[in-house]
């Protein structure tokens, strides 16, 4: 009976040893990355996910992968009614604000891809994220789903 209690305690420590690494090391989350498939010939891809700064705000001030020869973050939006496509700088994460990045809005664009990316198949990216003046890098792994997807995760 007197081994209960201690496992309790332990489990009580652990618990909260392993929220505390949570909390630090999940300061900047990333769910839900996708990349869509391209087509034969195809030289450019969109990759997106969702990203959370937990506790304070961060930006996403780069974007690499061994995929294609450069990565960069992108918005497409409606002005006077013709879809337009910018790059950005910078991406403001704010506190606590889940920032989506999905088809016919913001997206990480890849250009010149390396190689087809192949429904099934997998991305990496490197996200560079500057939070309170430092810099460090978030490592992604984006599943490839097929040419038509949207992100609908109905259709997994």
């Amino acid at each position: 009976m007197m081994a209960v209690p201690r496992c309790r305690k332990l489990l009580a420590v652990v618990a909260a040893a392993a929220w505390m690494a949570g909390a630090q090391a999940g300061e900047i989350e990333v769910r839900d990355a996708w990349a869509r498939a391209t087509m034969p010939g195809q030289k450019v891809a969109g990759v997106y996910m969702t990203i959370t700064s937990a506790a304070t705000a961060a930006r996403l001030v780069g974007v690499d992968s061994p995929a294609s020869q450069a990565a960069e973050i992108h918005e497409m939006r409606h002005e006077n009614g013709v879809m337009k496509m910018r790059r950005r700088e910078v991406l403001e994460l704010p506190a606590g604000e889940a920032v989506k990045l999905a088809p016919g809005g913001l997206h990480i664009m890849l250009m010149d891809v390396k190689q087809p990316l192949a429904a099934g198949g997998e991305v990496a990216l490197t996200l560079t994220i500057e939070q309170e003046g430092k810099r460090r890098t978030v490592a992604v792994k984006a599943p490839v789903k097929a040419v038509g997807a949207t992100g609908d995760h109905a259709h997994h």
